[in-house]
């Protein structure tokens, strides 16, 4: 009978390990799937509030072009273009760059120099930031 007493709990005890295992490996199947979901999410939102950000400031430029040539001041209007060429260097940059941080930056620089020169006050607003939105 002790032969088969060992057998039994040897049975349960690689059926335990077994089971574990597997519940290990679902586990790990799952939480990479929900991680994954979740990082798309959250990628599509911090993607577009980038592109409101430098959707805003493009817009911005370009309307400040003419006041810009108005104001007859080489420099004014360098910023400006050299605003709208970061723009455009930007939207053509892979997303697993890791300058990404660093020239969004140096845009919002550009941004606020451009801003000093001609005189306005003007700052980007994330569309959520705005009070009597709900969507």
């Amino acid at each position: 009978m002790d032969v088969d007493g060992s057998d039994f709990l040897e049975a349960v005890f690689l059926n335990e390990n077994r089971c574990q295992d597997e519940g290990f490996a679902e586990g790990k199947i799952v939480g990479r799937t929900r991680g994954l979901e979740a990082g798309y999410r959250l990628g599509c939102v911090k993607g577009g509030e980038i592109g409101s950000e430098l959707g805003f400031y493009r817009g911005f430029a370009y309307a400040c072009r003419p006041l810009a040539e108005q104001q007859q001041k080489p420099r004014v209007h360098k910023t400006v273009e050299s605003l709208l060429h970061l723009i455009e260097q930007f939207l053509l940059l892979d997303p697993n760059t890791p300058t990404i941080q660093e020239q969004l930056d140096n845009i919002r620089a550009k941004f606020k120099q451009m801003t000093s020169l001609l005189g306005i006050q003007a700052h980007f607003v994330q569309p959520d930031a705005i009070a009597g939105t709900s969507f």
